[in-house]
């Protein structure tokens, strides 16, 4: 079984840094509002305390992702899985047997994140027919198909974003899925 998993990097680390800061002056809006009196003294302890359970609730869940290690990607002779992300339990992962897999596109599309950069996204594809439309297709119909909420235009049921903190490279990612008899079709240059 190949499992993706997120490396710690400094970008991850910073998922967590930012809301405990948030939650650091949240923190002061409380101590300042007990500090004072008055309606707005108040108005600062409650802006205090929601921001400090919103802030550190997002600090909890950004610091869980990273320390649970839960995979984002599982390839196995079953199928391939996408875990459900933490703290959401496992039964909600999703799961895509082999049998309903008819190929994995392999397209490059800027993406506003990170330095809006080009990224590689990974497409699972369950149609033959939108397996032969992504191997002659345009690159705009082949973006179209990483757009699940444009209206009347076929999408992949499964994209993903590769992201360089990954711990394995993408080339192990498409080396084991061509060993279970997929199409594999490389557009990222096209």
């Amino acid at each position: 079984m190949l499992a993706v998993r997120l490396r710690p990097s400094w970008y991850q680390a910073g998922r967590v840094v930012s809301p405990l800061i948030a939650f650091g002056a949240s923190a002061a809006f409380v101590v300042g509002g007990l500090r004072g009196g008055g309606w707005a003294a108040a108005g600062f302890v409650i802006l205090g305390v929601l921001g400090g359970a919103f802030f550190g609730g997002g600090a909890v869940l950004a610091a869980g992702a990273l320390l649970s290690r839960r995979p984002l990607l599982e390839v196995d002779d079953e199928g391939v899985r996408r875990p459900a992300p933490w703290p959401r339990p496992r039964r909600r992962d999703r799961f895509l047997p082999w049998s309903d897999v008819a190929g994995l596109c392999l397209i490059s599309r800027s993406v506003a994140a990170r330095g809006s950069r080009v990224r590689d996204h990974l497409l699972f594809l369950s149609d033959p027919e939108i397996v032969d439309h992504a191997r002659t297709a345009p690159r705009p119909h082949l973006v179209a198909l990483v757009l699940a909420d444009l209206p009347g235009a076929r999408h992949a049921p499964w994209v993903l974003i590769s992201e360089p903190d990954w711990d394995v490279p993408l080339k192990a990612i498409v080396a084991e899925v061509a060993r279970h008899d997929v199409d594999v079709i490389d557009r990222r240059r096209a």
